[in-house]
């Protein structure tokens, strides 16, 4: 679970006990989404920057989305999706624009324009992604990706 308390909880849900098995807070950022991508957990906000939880060394590292980071500087990365292959994670940003980065370099990949604002978007069972304008998750779910 993660949330408005600025904290990443992970569960072992074996239909029991259901233990904590990890809990990170960031202090600074309010978590909005949070995916899994191969053994990380990326975290994002109302923030220019995301949070990476390494399962395996329970570290965290920042990955910079102005100077020194990506390409182009997002006022915010409120929403996040992880590639299936976990290869991949985009950003939605501000402005329709969709932010791909590299899950183990953390490296800037592409930069999408969509001429509206993107509420959702989802990878595809390939190297592809989808958007959809204007969308709520809830109904982006039944359209399919050209």
């Amino acid at each position: 679970t993660a949330g408005s308390d600025q904290t990443l909880r992970l569960f072992d849900l074996d239909g029991e006990a259901n233990e904590l098995v990890a809990s990170v807070r960031f202090l600074d950022m309010p978590v909005k989404s949070a995916v899994f991508s191969g053994d990380d957990v990326f975290c994002s906000g109302r923030r220019n920057w995301l949070y990476v939880f390494d399962l395996e060394s329970q570290s965290v590292s920042k990955v910079l989305c102005g100077k020194g980071g990506l390409q182009r500087r997002e006022k915010s990365f409120e929403r996040i999706v992880a590639s299936p292959d976990g290869r991949f994670v985009t950003l939605l940003g501000d402005n329709g624009y969709l932010t791909t980065i590299d899950a183990r370099s953390r490296g800037f990949v592409a930069d999408v324009k969509q001429p509206d604002a993107v509420r959702c978007a989802a990878w595809t069972g390939g190297p592809r992604a989808c958007c959809w304008p204007r969308a709520t998750c809830a109904s982006a779910g039944s359209k399919r990706c050209s």
